[in-house]
């Protein structure tokens, strides 16, 4: 039996940042996501082994999607979530907020969260509004809202990184899921508007989620404008942004200017001055 193999290929295909619907119906990651090798593989396998009848559910959800979710209502338990997970990865991207209200028909905790944060990214791309309303309207404990803003906030940082910003500000998003949110976040942002995105970061008080947050924003940065990121960097005063910047950068240059990044090397470790 196959039956269980589903979760953890979709719990290993979502962490990946694969977007499982077919490349007819998906969309080709942005240039600043790193490459999803093997997406149509991984769709592939997640449909083709996750339960003996999956060739049958997915037809059933192109003749009538409406139909096949009735169908697996009919089902019991365990079984019953894995075909309406398999429903939800066959239908999100053509369909992504019906997805998400079939995704909240699944019992598991740990399946559903995977399932609506799968859906609500796809969402996410199409209509960010409609995917922020969905958030805040809430429903979810702790554990599962976590689960979810995981995979949805990075999506949603690839439309809107300034109103992500917003939510995090706000504390809107669970403490589980924050440095994650944080980090796409930022990265995102510093393609669009560094010095924004920089602003932002520099007004952390929190040092986890400023340590979580200064990495992506330098390491990015320096690739793009290693002038503006060191104008940025010799401007903090003492302390942790400082420090975390300079580590970044030191390690951001070995990459791209090994010559220079020696010379950063006493400036991480608190040595000479700007």
């Amino acid at each position: 039996m196959k039956s269980a193999i589903i979760i953890p290929v979709l719990v290993t295909a979502i962490a990946a940042g694969v977007w499982l619907a077919g490349s007819e119906h998906g969309q080709e990651p942005a240039e600043s996501r790193p490459a999803k090798s093997g997406r149509d593989s991984e769709r592939a396998f997640v449909l083709e082994t996750a339960l003996p009848e999956t060739a049958e559910i997915v037809a059933r959800v192109n003749e009538d999607p409406e139909a096949a979710v009735a169908w697996a209502m009919e089902r019991d338990g365990v079984a019953r979530d894995q075909v309406l997970s398999v429903i939800v990865v066959e239908t999100a991207v053509r369909e992504p907020a019906r997805a998400v209200k079939r995704a909240e028909e699944i019992a598991d905790p740990k399946l559903r969260g995977e399932s609506l944060g799968f859906a609500a990214a796809q969402w996410a791309s199409v209509d960010a509004d409609a995917a922020f309303a969905w958030l805040a309207r809430g429903g979810e404990d702790e554990a599962v809202r976590g689960v979810i803003e995981r995979t949805v906030f990075p999506a949603l940082a690839e439309v809107d990184p300034v109103r992500v910003a917003e939510w995090l500000s706000e504390g809107k998003v669970s403490p589980g899921a924050m440095d994650a949110a944080v980090a796409a976040t930022v990265q995102r942002w510093t393609q669009r508007d560094a010095p924004a995105a920089a602003e932002w970061v520099a007004s952390f008080a929190d040092e986890q989620l400023l340590k979580a947050a200064v990495e992506p924003l330098v390491s990015l940065w320096a690739r793009q404008d290693r002038a503006g990121a060191t104008r940025w960097i010799e401007g903090l005063p003492a302390g942790v942004a400082r420090e975390e910047a300079c580590a970044a950068y030191v390690a951001a240059l070995a990459v791209i200017a090994p010559e220079e990044a020696k010379e950063w090397v006493g400036k991480a470790r608190g040595e000479g001055t700007y």
